[in-house]
């Protein structure tokens, strides 16, 4: 059984592959349970792929690996995703990412295996930080525990949500009047293997 099966078979043990509580607006705007890959997210074969009802995001050791949703742009919206981390390495991450302009901007809320919350912004390909890495009792460390991250982005804020725990709201305006959203994942010490399961984005009321 190789690696990626072994985390498909855990997660189904563990029965968490049912929807949870969805984002707050009373309007779905757009949803992917990852049935196929008509989603309108970029895939990279054996890197970015849909398998299994999920978005599976393999990187590399000391590398990251994300996608955005080129399809779908929207100008403000509650967007929500569950991460399912495998038998990772304790600094493996996985985040949202919201007001994509591109692959080298946008803002990202990140979790890392070992239990601990970060907030970033990469601009031109550099990553600036609105909070660092910091342990935060809101992330499930187990393997294969569900994580729901979730970003409440408005035309003038952005307010990231682990597990339904608020972790910080920042003002702001996004790159353009239409943006995109995406997720991530990063090996550190070792490659990493990283699940998104039931993304949805609604209105914001």
């Amino acid at each position: 059984m190789n690696k990626l099966t072994l985390i498909f078979a855990i997660v189904s043990i563990c029965g968490i592959v049912q929807n949870v509580s969805a984002c707050e607006g009373k309007t779905v705007i757009y949803e992917d349970n990852f049935a196929n890959d008509t989603g309108g997210w970029v895939l990279l074969p054996s890197m970015v792929d849909v398998e299994k009802s999920s978005l599976v995001i393999n990187a590399a050791a000391k590398t990251n690996q994300k996608t955005l949703n080129f399809v779908n742009p929207i100008p403000a919206g509650d967007i929500c995703t569950d991460v399912v981390f495998g038998d990772n390495h304790p600094e493996t991450a996985a985040g949202l990412l919201v007001w994509g302009q591109d692959f080298s901007n946008f803002f990202v809320l990140q979790i890392r295996h070992q239990g601990s919350v970060g907030i970033w912004r990469m601009q031109d390909n550099k990553w600036l930080p609105l909070i660092q890495d910091r342990a935060d009792s809101s992330v499930k460390k187990g393997n294969a525990e569900l994580n729901r991250l979730r970003i409440r982005a408005t035309e003038t804020s952005l307010s990231f949500f682990v597990n339904n725990a608020k972790i910080r709201e920042v003002r702001g305006r996004p790159p353009q009047v239409a943006w995109y959203f995406g997720v991530y994942g990063a090996g550190e010490k070792e490659p990493a293997t990283v699940l998104f399961k039931n993304f949805r984005v609604t209105t914001l009321e």
